[in-house]
């Protein structure tokens, strides 16, 4: 399965599926190995563009704090 193609009948690509039981929802990883592999995956990449971005604007913010000072 290649990453942007992912559909799997059990998650559609999420990686996890949906466990309903009276009124309580439960998540459980897919029972397909790649799909959570893949779903890792894209899960690391986006952690990563998220700090890359916050460290960022920390940067930023800073530099900012320091020239007023």
């Amino acid at each position: 399965m290649s990453e942007e193609n992912i559909f799997c009948p059990t998650c559609r690509g999420r990686g996890v599926r949906y466990d309903y039981t009276n009124s309580t929802m439960h998540i459980m990883p897919c029972p397909n190995k790649e799909c959570r592999l893949a779903a890792q995956e894209r899960s690391k990449k986006e952690i990563k563009r998220i700090k890359n971005e916050l460290s960022k604007q920390w940067e930023v913010q800073h530099e900012e704090v320091t020239k007023v000072v």
